[in-house]
Parts: C-alpha cells; structure tokens; sequence
C-alpha cells in the first residue's frame, strides 16, 4: 500500500523520498526487502537490503508483487516500480477499500492466495528477521481461519500511542513465536494508552497483514455485507474487462463506517476498524482468529520530518542531513535536499529545512506536525510564500526561481535562489 499523501511530509511525497540516503526511495526499499534475491544481487544490492547470513535468500517474485497507489501516483509509481503491478486506485478510501481493490485484481489470477500487505513508507532493517516473520505468518494462515499481523514493541510515551493501532496478544495461547490477539485497539487515547503500557502485553500494529483471500472474503461477507457485495461487483466487472463498472463498484464503497466500538460515530474504513476489531471483539463467535507475531526488526514509521533523528546519524553539531547539504555555523538542523542544487544552510539553529518538488521549507523543529496545515495552504494557492504560525513577511526572497516557500514558526528567514545554488538562513 503506497497511496497516501504523506502530509506532514511536505512538500516530499514520503514514499518517493529517500529519507536516509540510501539510495532507493521508501517504495524501492519495500520492493528490494520482499522481491530481493540476496544470493545473486552482489553488491548491487543497495544497503537498505543488505542482510547478514539469511534463511530466505528469496521470497517473493516479483511478478507477484502489487504496488496499489493513487490515481495522481500511478504514472511515478510506474517509474519507481517498472517491475511491478501497479494498481491505480479509481480514489482514496483508506486502507480496506485499498486491500480490497488489490485482492479482486489478483482474484482474476489466483483466487485462492495468500495476501501479504506491508506499507510503502516504513523503514525496516534486518532483513533476513523482516523475511522470517512473514514466512511464519503465512505458514499459520496454512494452518488456522486466521489473520496474522506482525507487532512492533511500543515506547512507553504514551503520546506516541495514539498514532498507532495496538494489539493484545494471548502469551499463553500461542503458534510458535505468535499469540492469539485478544484485542485489537485502534489508536488508543492518551488515558487509555497510559494503562495499556501499566499492562505490558501490547504491542504496536506495524501496518503489515497476512492471510487467506478466501477468509478475507467470509470475513468482510459477516462484518461488512454491504462492502462485500460491492467487493463482488469490482470482481465481477474487471473479469469482463469491464473497468468503468469495476471503478463504479469501488467508487461506491463508503470512506466511513459506524464505529464498532458503539461510539455512535463514524470512523476511517480501515482494515482495522472494519475487520481486526470485530474479529477480535468478545461478541465474535465464529471460528476465525487474529495472531501477532512479536516484530523484532529495527522498525520506524517516520511520520514526520522530525523522525529523521531516529533514523539518521547527527554530527557533532546535532545537526541531520541527506543529500547535498552544506551547513555552515549552524547546529540542531534536519535538512534534506532533493533537487540537483547545492543548498547551503547558513547561521541556523533548531530548524527543518528541505528543499524538494517546487518547494523550500522552512519549520521550527517543535512545530513539525504543523507541517500539514501549511501543506493545506500551500496546495490551494500559487502565492510564492505561504505561511503558519508566521507572517510572509518575516520571509525575504531573493534571485529568480520557479520554486515557492513555505514556513512555520519561522521568526526571520532569507532564501536566496540562484542558477545553481540555494542559500539559506533562518530562525
């Protein structure tokens, strides 16, 4: 799944990004650890990819890897992915609807399957564990009704707890490594997240799925009837070649469903609303189950461009940098340049400054999340500097440059464009 628009990762697409320079963008890097053959890759290998000594040198074709995407991102996924199937979603309805969509494309070919679902944008290293916990979560789906995630090992911040979905596991009723879930949580609230980590039996869900198409399809049959019914018109429709039928069907699925948890609201239509929670809930009586399987790979979603610190090494100044940066008196900078320019940073401390797709940004370290609003801003005008938490006037530009500005928290900033070069400063 790579179709998300990775908003407070303005004014990169995350998952065309390379966030820690190795090389490969988020995408490359989710292909190179499934499709990969370690034995005959050499040292062409890039380092996202480079195990130790492993056990699957090999694991999936790569005519049997599916990238499913926006419609605004299919023409650049292709570029990324030439090897791949690229599945265009006809629109976004997160990610259920998106698991949905790619199953019924590969239902034309092999309708019994087993479905392995990763994210685009997550950084994973130790490949050769990474591998071995998905063979163990496709063997148990060989042996149990079961839908098997993989579980991350949370912080204790329980801040950072709601932004995740969280997985209660049954240590005592286990399958090899993986346990029985006995809850699935979908991004706990701070108090509730304070007394998960009190608890000490829940993990982060990382995102990943594996399972049965087949009981997939009996799953959302029982907790979504009409979902399923629009899921066997999409199927229907691309085995007649229909597309504009099968693009209808999908359109007609709901981005939102009632909140299993009886809220009276309405929530995402999210894997984990719609199927891991009633799968999971006391009130299910059928014989399906969910495992977790214990994620001991270093994992990371990088949900903002602050994130780049747990991620990247810092000099001696605290400051991060990817691509052709040069620092100059500066100290506790993030930077990333993604253009064919040298950017300079110069007398600045405490910031974010990247430089990338049309656009310079410059953001207070502490006001990352902010980012988004800026983005919002930004995508609904062409003035050249746009704004948050700031005045434009605090910004001067100079020099000639199709590229535009966007700041957050900044007090006082001077972007300098040449033919070139850019050269920044910043407070």
């Amino acid at each position: 799944m790579a179709g998300g628009a990775s908003s407070r990762f303005f004014p990169e697409n995350k998952v065309f990004s390379d966030p820690t320079g190795c090389g490969r963008s988020m995408v490359q890097q989710a292909y190179d650890r499934l499709t990969v053959d370690v034995s005959t890759a050499g040292s062409t290998v890039f380092p996202c990819c480079v195990g130790r000594e492993t056990k699957y040198k090999s694991f999936v074709p790569p005519s049997n890897f599916y990238c499913v995407t926006g419609a605004d991102m299919a023409e650049e996924m292709k570029r990324h992915l030439p090897s791949a199937n690229v599945l265009a979603e006809p629109g976004r309805r997160n990610t259920l609807p998106a698991i949905l969509w790619t199953m019924a494309n590969v239902e034309t070919r092999c309708p019994d399957g087993t479905l392995i679902v990763v994210t685009g944008d997550h950084i994973i290293r130790d490949l050769d564990i990474f591998r071995s916990s998905l063979a163990l979560a496709a063997e148990i789906t060989e042996a149990k009704r079961a839908i098997v995630t993989v579980g991350i090992a949370p912080s204790k911040d329980a801040n950072e707890w709601t932004a995740f979905g969280a997985i209660k596991s049954d240590k005592t009723t286990t399958y090899k490594e993986a346990g029985k879930i006995l809850k699935f949580e979908e991004k706990p609230s701070f108090e509730q997240a304070e007394a998960m980590i009190k608890e000490d039996c829940w993990a982060w869900n990382s995102g990943m799925f594996v399972f049965k198409m087949k009981l997939m399809r009996e799953l959302l049959q029982e907790f979504q009837p009409e979902m399923f019914k629009q899921y066997c018109d999409v199927v229907k429709a691309l085995l007649s070649n229909n597309d504009a039928a099968a693009k209808d069907a999908f359109l007609s699925m709901k981005p939102k469903l009632p909140d299993p948890r009886g809220t009276g609201g309405n929530v995402d239509t999210s894997i984990d609303y719609a199927i891991m929670m009633p799968l999971t809930s006391s009130a299910y009586k059928g014989d399906a189950e969910g495992y977790c399987i214990p994620g001991t790979f270093y994992w990371m979603d990088i949900g903002s461009w602050n994130a780049l610190r747990t991620v990247c090494d810092a000099d001696k100044e605290n400051n991060v940098v990817v691509g052709q940066v040069c620092l100059e008196e500066s100290r506790d900078v993030i930077s990333l340049n993604a253009t064919n320019r040298k950017l300079t940073v110069k007398s600045t401390k405490g910031i974010i400054v990247v430089a990338g797709s049309g656009w310079v940004l410059l953001c207070k370290e502490e006001l990352a999340q902010a980012v988004k609003q800026v983005r919002e801003t930004a995508l609904k005008g062409s003035d050249p500097v746009v704004c948050e938490k700031c005045s434009p006037s605090s910004i001067k530009v100079s020099g000639v440059c199709t590229m535009r500005v966007a700041a957050v928290g900044i007090t006082d900033a001077s972007v300098q464009f040449s033919e070139d070069s850019i050269l920044i400063t910043a407070e």
